[in-house]
């Protein structure tokens, strides 16, 4: 067993298998570091991300109960990607069987999707064009840029060096972290000051309500507020929309390589 100081990180390196086997079987070896994303824009990624013990066990659980009651499974949701699916089925129409790109179109289709239950709305694909691209660029670089087993975030200081010199597209990914964190503070912000966003149902609002009753009872035993808000939301939103979005990805490659009858059955399921 080894110590060392990365910076003002001090490392423990396990260099003997029945010792990392002793350390790595005991619970608290399991418990997530409070600053393994420290290296990004406070806030950027807490709640389920972080969070440890009745912390997380308290917080998955709201997750889990709030995501069924909006209707995650149901005829709500089913609707939802019923249209989201008849437009994407009518784009590539258009395009009388020419080959195309469809990974920005699957992931703006299921982004659009898991945001409308996260914040209460669709986002306008003429409008908000811009917030579409954001989402769909910031789960691209989610788990790409922010790992915190990456060498640029376990040297202090390289990561942020990097984004000063414009190294391998760290700034970029450092600007649309920064840009969605603002975008979701913004829903937040969106929800507690007008009177027709309070009324939405959908992730945010259910959180805001549930806070404000425990603030109410003057009851102080929880860990809900609004940073674990966003991290929640950050959770719910990459862990989503990276499953689905490959998942549609793969059905689309086996469909290729299978014939007709095949390939019914594979869209069918």
């Amino acid at each position: 067993m080894i110590g060392v100081c990365l910076g003002t990180k001090y490392t423990v390196i396990l260099n003997e298998y029945n010792v990392a086997k002793e350390v790595l079987s005991h619970p608290a070896a399991l418990d997530r570091s409070p600053n393994i994303f420290g290296h990004l824009k406070p806030g950027a990624v807490t709640g389920l991300l972080t969070a440890n013990g009745e912390e997380w066990v308290e917080q998955r659980k709201f997750c889990f109960s709030a995501s069924r009651d909006l209707g995650l499974g149901r005829s709500y949701w089913e609707d939802l990607i019923m249209q989201e699916s008849s437009d994407f089925v009518k784009k590539l129409q258009e395009l009388n069987g020419k080959p195309v790109e469809t990974y920005d179109d699957i992931s703006s289709s299921v982004i659009s999707n898991i945001v409308s239950l996260l914040i209460g709305r669709q986002l306008d694909k003429e409008k908000e064009a811009d917030k579409i691209r954001l989402c769909v660029d910031y789960s691209d670089v989610a788990l790409i840029f922010t790992s915190p087993s990456s060498p640029c975030n376990v040297v202090p200081g390289l990561r942020k060096l990097l984004e000063v010199l414009k190294i391998a597209g760290y700034d970029k990914a450092a600007k649309i972290v920064d840009d969605f964190t603002d975008f979701l503070r913004a829903e937040i912000g969106r929800h507690k000051i007008s009177s027709e966003s309070k009324q939405e149902r959908d992730f945010i609002n259910s959180y805001l309500e549930r806070l404000a009753e425990l603030k109410a009872s003057k009851n102080t035993k929880h860990y809900f507020s609004e940073p674990m808000l966003e991290g929640n939301l950050n959770a719910l939103f990459i862990g989503a929309t990276d499953t689905i979005s490959v998942f549609w990805v793969c059905c689309f490659a086996l469909c290729v390589n299978t014939r007709t009858s095949k390939r019914r059955s594979i869209m069918k399921s």
